[in-house]
This record gives structure tokens, sequence and C-alpha cells, in this order.
């Protein structure tokens, strides 16, 4: 049973409920996975560590203090197994130094080199265009190398002579969650298989005299988060 920990009740929401903190200050991080069983225990070890289960009114204490706070947030169980992440708010010396005096090394997740993670998906802060008003968002884009055999994967079964594969490879992907960094990259990929298809259907077309449709689900518009999200399940609100 969750005691201390914040548990979104799926995917979707775990990735947004970790980039809000982030956007709140809570830039540094541990992160690891656990056996579902063993939840229990490992709340009671990590809270003796970083005191997770204060108030609103001792956070408020500690961060007046120039201390960090800190927030346990687990995954929803898959195979019996759970992700889990320690966020920390406060300045990078206290962090690190509080981390090092329990023996974990908190990662920044301003840092390009040690990106917040979950499963093939990782953070990012972006600038926004001035006519959104400009300054930063964070988002969740596909990891480089899965995002690398994704385009592979599009660029052949877009060369294909069936468009079978493609169909496919579209509805798993119009599935993913679609936080901004993660629909522009599909849109590409999208894109870039809608030309790849045409052209070589195309070049195809004019050898056989007949004709290939492109799946119409490459022209769709991809679906898109609404602003508002319910993060946990009703009894954990």
């Amino acid at each position: 049973m969750i005691n201390i920990a914040k548990q979104p009740r799926n995917d979707s929401a775990l990735m947004m409920y970790l980039t809000d903190q982030i956007s709140r200050g809570y830039h540094y991080f541990l992160q690891g996975e656990i056996n579902a069983q063993k939840i229990p225990s490992f709340e009671t070890k990590m809270n003796a560590k970083y005191s997770l289960d204060l108030k609103v009114h001792q956070r408020s204490y500690r961060k007046r203090k120039g201390l960090p706070n800190y927030i346990l947030v687990i995954s929803q169980p898959k195979d019996g197994v759970c992700s889990w992440y320690i966020l920390s708010a406060g300045t990078k010396t206290k962090v690190l130094k509080e981390g090092i005096k329990n023996d974990d090394i908190f990662h920044c997740a301003l840092d390009k080199y040690t990106r917040l993670t979950y499963k093939k998906y990782e953070t990012k802060r972006v600038t926004k265009p001035r006519d959104e008003g400009g300054g930063h968002r964070w988002s969740w884009y596909i990891n480089s190398s899965e995002y690398k055999q994704l385009r592979e994967g599009f660029i052949e079964a877009s060369r294909s002579r069936s468009m079978h594969k493609l169909e496919h490879l579209c509805l798993i992907n119009r599935n993913r969650p679609m936080f901004g960094g993660i629909r522009s990259q599909i849109g590409a990929l999208f894109d870039l298989a809608q030309k790849e298809a045409t052209r070589s259907h195309r070049k195809r077309a004019k050898e056989t005299n007949g004709q290939q449709e492109i799946p119409e689900m490459l022209t769709k518009t991809l679906p898109f988060f609404a602003k508002k999200m319910t993060i946990f399940s009703k009894k954990d609100s």
C-alpha cells in the first residue's frame, strides 16, 4: 500500500505530474525501478533519508531556511515492477550534499546529459515561441535512439509495396502520450512517411499503370492533450 509517495493513475498522468513538478523548481532527481511488493519498505527507507512526509507548512519552513524539499513519485506497476523518482527542490550545493550524505547522487533535469526519463521518453526544456508568450516549458520527447529506429521503420514501410505495415506504424504511434514534444516528433515522422510513400508509389504507378492510395491516417490531425488532466485516482486525491 502506498502511504507517502505520489502515484499518478497512469503513464500519461505520471509524465505530466513529473514535468509539472520540474517546472515548479524540483530540478534534481533520483530514479530507478523496484518490485511493487517492496514499496512499503522502500518508502520507509527513503522517508528516513529525505523527510518525504512533511506537511505544507513544514515544507514552507524548510524553503525559507534554504533547505531542500523532496517528493517521492511512483508509477503504476507493470509486470510487478514500478518506476520511482525522488524529486528535490533547493540549491544545487545543498541538494548534492544531502544526497552524498545518504550515499545518493542527484542528477539535474536541466543537464542534457542526465535527463529524467520514463520508458523510452525523456524530459527537455524548450523555448516557447513569442506568440505563445515566450519563456520556457517542459515537455516529453522520444529519446534519440528510439526515434532513430522509428524514422528508419517509417521510411522502410513507406517504400514497401504494401501499405499494411505503414498503417500499423501509424496506428501504434498515434496512441503515444501526445505531449507537445512527442507530438511534434510523430508529426515530423508522418510528414516524412507521406512524402516517401507518395514519391515511391508515384514511381511504381508509372511502371505498372496503377495507383495505390496513401494511408488516410497519415493526413489526419494528431491527437493532443487537454490542458487539464486527472492526475490521481479519486481515492488518492
